[in-house]
């Protein structure tokens, strides 16, 4: 005897729910997927505006948003392709993000760097939270990397670690399709 229709219909639902977690969209010339692993409801959008900057050569920024139900950011990933190539090596890269955007723009002072592999890339973590808040208080994440001498990609996550951060780290797949 063949598997009933109920046993047919669970297995359905099963699979939609996992292949629902991990999401795909397309920013500019690159592809974008990660899983965030969450339960929250979210939106996300795609958005790309050319930068022109002192220090290095022009870019443009393909950045991929996501909004939580009230349509705050809890992530934003922002993938940077220059004109020209540009070296930017890791460390420095870790450093930027630390002292120039949690500490001087976001005031948090309590900083950990941490380098590891991500998305088959080396890459560095940053976890950030305002030491005189009690320890359960709102962190953030950030992680970059640099793909090549024309893209790097930053991201910056408002996500608890458990609880969607982790996860995006771990999934986040970016491929260039041009």
């Amino acid at each position: 005897m063949g598997p009933s229709i109920s046993s047919v219909m669970i297995f359905i639902a099963l699979t939609s729910t996992a292949i629902a977690g991990t999401e795909e969209i397309s920013a500019g010339p690159f592809n974008v997927s990660f899983d965030l692993n969450t339960k929250d409801d979210y939106s996300i959008h795609a958005e790309s505006e050319n930068l022109q900057t002192l220090n290095s050569p022009n870019c443009t920024e393909y950045e991929v948003k996501v909004l939580d139900a009230l349509g705050q950011p809890s992530v934003a990933i922002s993938i940077f392709r220059y004109d020209t190539p540009w070296h930017l090596d890791i460390k420095s890269f870790g450093d930027l993000i630390a002292n120039g955007l949690f500490k001087s723009r976001m005031g948090f002072d309590d900083i950990k760097i941490s380098y590891r592999d991500i998305d088959g890339w080396n890459g560095v973590l940053i976890s950030a939270r305002d030491a005189g808040m009690p320890q359960e208080a709102d962190e953030a994440y950030s992680f970059a990397y640099v793909i090549d001498d024309r893209t790097n990609v930053d991201v910056i996550s408002f996500y608890d670690w458990e609880e969607g951060s982790q996860s995006l780290i771990d999934t986040i797949n970016i491929t260039m399709t041009e």
